[in-house]
């Protein structure tokens, strides 16, 4: 709920600097598309710049005055346990307030031995033609995934370990493994650029890293970690440089040889905020006092995100924290808008160390991020206050007026990100693909309403913007789009947009874009099932990946779906591939989709359950097709790891009385002992067991013995294309495969 209430506070005060502002960009008349005429949604004006950190922190604390009561203030970070004091003011623990006056002023207490913050200080495709690579939004815009390759050399992180794999002939070797150390073990998403790597994790939602150790400066788990590996000698790995950043890590984009980092944070101000221990009005008094104090001393640096910075993976504990952000480089509403920080962080791979210092930010939260060549763009939804939801009109009102912002960033250049200015757009985005930018025009895919609201009234439309005057003003929209639906696929191809909503049946929509004032939807296409990830094939093609679903809109099971969609006027569906009761992650995860042109071929990872027949005819791998003038299945491909199944017995959990079977799959170097029937302990969330009752006191519980192990399919993470060679990647390991037969002509098992 705190967290909830930080947001409602940013987006209500970003709605007003939005709309109410005297610089605020006014809305102009919408276009009619096929429901007629439509409202424009409002665009917020320019954000603007601090002069100096004297000038962030008067801000900061002005703006704090305003909203710190007797339970502190809100900023999104959680509390924790409250310690009470005999004075009816309780106090976080660790806090050296303690003590206030009868009249509720505070008193000065002593300043803590050491100072936390100095103490601190002192510690589409981007394969080369025969090589595949991660699938991307755009060409030339680089995405983070788990796996990336050059054609020799792949590089990959399995369970807190980088693994760097040959990967140029029929076997793949494994040449090195790099153990990764704090908040590093957690990275599951990489770049490869030339022979060094970024590797990035992040802590949660809202991890916000802090200091671990006040002495040595050490970064707290829980924010943004960016690992920077030299990969030259590709047989020993080693880390050049980390950084840890306060706040989670959104996504982050590379084009021309430059990465930039999107988090968003909250700051933590401080840790001594006290509280009332009743509810009392004097209580209440003293310790908003109090905090009002707190508020009072504090300074920019407070306010800002910080980042801490080591040589190597600093596991010596040397790191050296710093602000992330320049006060100069901040920007904020024209009134207030929270209290969070959206951070964009440029890391050059090629450089000696990261550098913090190359890095711009705005007063804002942050959720989706999208970048073309040129661009970086990074939406904020608005949320209501929480007591909407107890009131059924208030909540339908806050539907209707929900609304996503938008802030560009130019990355053309070399340098820092820079930027450009705001936007608004009515309704909520889906993904990443709602965006895209074409021509310096931004077209945008969204859903009237909210996801808390009714959904019977819900539009969906397409709105086009271009920076002006420091404003992303709205050029166009068409809307009218799948009326009680929402939006659950979008691409846009050139001039040309593709939109699929559902409920019950999916309408694919196609839009004429060419005419930024005047977008149009020009023809539907209403299928069973839905899409939820469109790929061009080109010549006209778009597969689609979804569910299959029956009159009733209830889905059936994994759908692929090949489009006509050379006459925009009339888009055709050619062929469909069903497997009931399965689902890809592709619906989900467009880095999990491999199309290979060159053999028509698109490879998906499947999961399978037959609900009818059990497990027994499930499955579990990946799938490959062949897509020309239809669909036909080309392959199945499987990874296999031996697990144990735990241990071979009852666990001392309660007493009675079982006979131990043996099962029917063991494999053939476990020894199992004989059935016997004795008195155990057994887990009665495995076995029948009696409810306890009087008896003989148990015997002595046997030692338990580690269980059979068994052979179970792997879910295949990743498929590539290496040289005429089907790569597909999972926790297990590495196959190579034939990309003609799929049969299997190397693997490599990760330990």
């Amino acid at each position: 709920m705190r967290r909830l209430v930080a947001i409602t506070v940013a987006a209500v005060a970003l709605l007003a600097a939005c709309t109410d502002s005297e610089d605020a960009v006014r809305p102009t008349t919408g276009t009619s598309g096929p429901g007629g005429s439509l409202d424009v949604a409002l665009v917020a004006s320019a954000l603007q710049p601090f002069d100096a950190c004297e000038d962030l922190g008067s801000w900061a604390r002005a703006e704090a005055a305003e909203r710190v009561g007797p339970y502190g203030l809100d900023t999104g970070y959680g509390g924790g346990d409250l310690a009470f004091t005999d004075d009816d003011v309780a106090v976080a623990p660790g806090s050296s307030r303690v003590e206030q006056t009868t009249d509720g002023s505070p008193i000065p207490t002593t300043a803590p031995a050491t100072d936390t913050a100095e103490e601190s200080t002192t510690a589409g495709d981007s394969g080369d033609g025969a090589t595949s690579g991660t699938n991307v939004q755009e060409a030339g815009v680089d995405e983070p995934d788990l796996v990336k390759t050059d054609g020799t050399l792949l590089v990959t992180v399995v369970d807190g370990t980088l693994r760097v794999v040959d990967v140029s002939d029929d076997t793949p070797v494994q040449l090195a493994t790099l153990p990764l150390t704090e908040g590093a073990a957690g990275a599951d998403q990489l770049f490869l650029s030339g022979d060094r790597a970024l590797l990035l994790s992040s802590g949660g939602w809202y991890g916000y890293g802090g200091v671990d150790d006040a002495t040595t400066g050490v970064p707290a788990p829980g924010g943004t970690t960016l690992t920077l590996v030299d990969l030259a000698d590709p047989t020993a790995p080693t880390v050049v440089s980390s950084a840890s950043i306060d706040g989670q890590l959104l996504d982050a984009r590379m084009s021309d040889g430059r990465i930039r980092v999107v988090t968003t944070s909250t700051p933590q101000v401080t840790d001594d905020w006290v509280y009332p221990s009743s509810s009392s009005a004097s209580a209440e008094r003293r310790a908003e006092a109090a905090n009002r104090s707190l508020v009072e001393e504090t300074d920019a640096e407070d306010w800002l995100p910080a980042v801490y910075v080591a040589d190597g993976d600093g596991s010596g504990g040397d790191w050296d924290r710093e602000p992330l952000l320049d006060c100069a480089s901040v920007r904020h509403p024209a009134e207030f808008a929270g209290f969070g920080t959206l951070a964009v962080l440029t890391v050059d791979p090629a450089s000696a160390a990261i550098d913090p210092a190359d890095s711009v930010g705005i007063l804002a939260s942050g959720e989706t991020v999208y970048a073309s060549a040129e661009h970086l763009y990074v939406t904020t939804s608005t949320w209501p206050d929480p007591v909407v939801f107890e009131d059924a009109d208030a909540l339908a009102e806050a539907s209707e007026g929900y609304g996503t912002d938008i802030h560009r960033f130019s990355i053309a250049d070399p340098g820092p990100a820079v930027y450009e200015g705001s936007g608004r757009v009515r309704g909520r985005l889906l993904n990443q693909f709602s965006l895209s930018e074409h021509d310096g025009v931004l077209r945008v895919a969204t859903t009237d309403g909210s996801p808390w609201g009714p959904t019977g009234s819900n539009e969906s439309f397409v709105t086009t913007l271009a920076l002006t005057d420091g404003a992303l003003v709205q050029q166009g929209q068409v809307g009218d789009m799948g009326r009680g639906e929402q939006i659950y696929a979008v691409r846009f191809l050139g001039t040309t947009g593709y939109v699929v909503t559902f409920r019950q049946t999916d309408p694919l929509y196609t839009l004429d874009l060419s005419d930024p004032a005047d977008p149009r939807v020009v023809g539907e296409l209403k299928v069973p099932g839905y899409s939820a990830y469109l790929h061009p094939l080109g010549d006209g093609r778009l597969l689609g990946i979804g569910q299959d679903a029956d009159a009733d809109g209830r889905v059936l099971g994994l759908k692929v779906s090949l489009f006509d969609v050379s006459d925009p006027a009339a888009p055709a569906e050619l062929a469909t591939w069903v497997l009931p009761d399965a689902s890809s992650e592709v619906e989900y995860e467009h880095h999990a989709f491999l199309w290979w042109g060159e053999r028509d071929l698109a490879v998906l990872p499947v999961q399978r359950y037959d609900w009818s027949t059990g497990a027994e005819n499930g499955f579990t791998g990946a799938i490959g097709l062949r897509v020309d003038d239809g669909i036909a299945e080309r392959g199945r491909l499987t990874h296999q790891a031996v697990v144990d199944q735990g241990w071979y017995g009852c666990p001392p959990d309660a007493l009675c009385e079982d006979v131990l079977p043996v099962p029917d799959t063991v494999a053939p170097e476990t020894t199992l002992p004989a059935t016997t029937t004795t008195t155990v302990a057994c887990n009665p969330q495995q076995q029948e067991c009696p409810e306890p009752g009087p008896g003989p006191e148990p015997g002595p519980v046997p030692e338990p013995v580690p269980g059979p192990t068994v052979v179970v399919d792997v879910p295949i993470a990743r498929s590539l294309v290496v040289h005429d060679r089907l790569l597909t990647l999972s926790s297990a390991g590495i196959a190579l495969n034939d990309l003609d037969t799929f049969e299997q002509v190397g693997w490599l098992a990760f330990s």
